[in-house]
């Protein structure tokens, strides 16, 4: 039996992502938990998320940061 859990490390997601048809680099996965537009809860050094968190993420995509300077903000 092959049970899916809802939460788990970024490699067991990854995997999830894989076998569920999405491309995703490990490398990207981990930025997006890094900078912390993935949710994460941690144990150690080890990231655990929320895979519809993930879902969700990658159906909403990522926005622009907006650049600014001494509180101006970069038109165009």
């Amino acid at each position: 039996m092959n049970q899916k859990f809802e939460s788990g490390t970024i490699r067991q997601s990854l995997k999830r992502l894989h076998e569920e048809g999405f491309c995703i680099t490990e490398g990207a996965l981990r930025t997006w938990v890094k900078s912390g537009q993935i949710p994460a809860s941690y144990c150690g050094k080890r990231a655990y998320i929320y895979y519809p968190n993930v879902i969700e993420f990658l159906k909403k995509g990522t926005q622009p940061q907006e650049e600014t300077v001494n509180g101006i903000r970069r038109i165009g």
